[in-house]
């Protein structure tokens, strides 16, 4: 239980540094472990939203949690025990910390060393660079199956590398020539269009794109999950286009869209720059740091603030998940896994959890670190996952 003391300790620190009762020496001394990392920064960041979110605010300052804090009591080693209100206030607080599942963030290797629940099973390594190329004439390319380092089809010149496509300008090309780029579950590829803008594919995601952009616009389609690095062209702006005639239209920016036909919502999420996302009805300005979540039912759009970073993390090799449900999170982690999850008790599916996961470790990983921190199990058999209720 060492790992889980040295994350009670921190838990303290915060919790007096958010109530206002740390110490100067604690002071330096959670300084010292903020500095020592990028990561943990972003974590301290992440509690400090999560706490002055007013729900959450009256969460740890209610008796229920501190009746959770009361049962954790005795397995963190507090230095000092005060009966004084600001004690309780912050003791609350790290409970509400330890409670939300926030410490396993970057600590998973060390956490692992206790027995877990999930049944031994063949490991279900993460997704690969995988892809299939639909040119314009129909014909397909198995991506992993090339074995050269470029592809010429009707005019169009591509360089294939490990896992990524680069399409050149070719001045040449003067009718318009679709291609399409499908990566099916378990799969990534990086996209690199004529115009010099990047996109980074998600697993179970399709995008339809010329291999040269003629027109005022520069228009492509996508269904799945994208990351997009457009490059600026004030004359020629860029259009990423959804199913129910959703459009994301940018100059030159940073962005991350999902729009997975079985999902409720299309979200579109700004790391930099500004875009507009909208209907033929309504348009909604995205500035950095922003989200704006079309609601596929209701036909309306709602605008949040948020951290870019965690809605992006995946092309960076995390699964950053912030309050999210499980049933979201199994579904996400199902089309990386390529496995199909089942319930045995439909209610576990709203519990909730924060916390980052490893992108490329094997399956049962992921899977540990959400049995450590909920009142859930997992059985693996093959490609099903299926998932109990303590």
């Amino acid at each position: 239980m060492k790992t889980f003391n040295i994350h009670s300790q921190i838990a303290e620190l915060i919790a007096k540094d958010l109530t206002s009762v740390i110490s100067d020496s604690e002071k330096q001394e959670l300084e010292s472990w903020l500095n020592a990392k990028k990561e943990h920064r972003l974590i301290y960041n992440k509690i400090k939203s999560r706490l002055e979110n007013k729900e959450n605010k009256s969460y740890y300052d209610s008796k229920e949690l501190i009746k959770e804090w009361n049962k954790l009591h005795k397995t963190i080693p507090f230095k000092r025990k005060k009966k004084a209100l600001t004690f309780i206030k912050y003791a609350a607080a790290t409970a509400a910390i330890i409670v939300m599942g926030i410490f396993m963030y970057n600590y998973t290797d060390k956490y692992y060393s206790e027995p877990l629940n999930i049944v031994q099973a063949p490991l279900i390594p993460p997704g690969t660079n995988k892809a299939v190329l639909t040119l314009a004439d129909g014909k397909q390319i198995i991506l992993e199956e090339v074995q050269e380092d470029s592809i010429s089809a009707s005019g169009s010149f591509i360089e294939k590398k490990e896992g990524s496509l680069k399409y050149l300008e070719n001045e040449q090309i003067v009718e318009p020539q679709l291609n399409t780029l499908y990566i099916p579950k378990g799969g990534e590829y990086k996209l690199i269009l004529s115009d010099g803008t990047t996109v980074w594919l998600n697993s179970d995601t399709e995008i339809t794109y010329p291999v040269k952009f003629t027109g005022k616009e520069r228009l492509v389609m996508i269904k799945g999950e994208a990351f997009f690095d457009v490059q600026k062209n004030p004359d020629q702006p860029f259009i990423v286009k959804t199913q129910e005639d959703i459009c994301v239209k940018v100059l030159g920016t940073q962005f991350n869209i999902s729009a997975y036909e079985t999902d409720a919502s299309i979200t579109t999420t700004v790391n930099t720059g500004k875009v507009e996302m909208g209907s033929h009805s309504r348009q909604v300005i995205i500035e950095p740091h922003y989200q704006v979540i079309f609601n596929k039912k209701e036909m309306y759009f709602s605008k949040i603030a948020v951290d870019s970073d965690t809605y992006s993390a995946w092309k960076d090799g995390k699964f950053i998940f912030d309050n999210k449900r499980l049933e979201d999170i199994m579904k996400t982690l199902a089309r990386w896994y390529d496995v199909s999850i089942e319930y045995e008790d439909e209610s576990v599916k709203d519990i909730r959890f924060s916390g980052d996961l490893e992108r490329y470790k094997d399956f049962s990983t992921s899977l540990k670190m959400l049995e450590k921190v909920t009142k859930i199990k997992f059985k693996i058999s093959e490609t099903t996952i299926n998932v109990f209720k303590l």
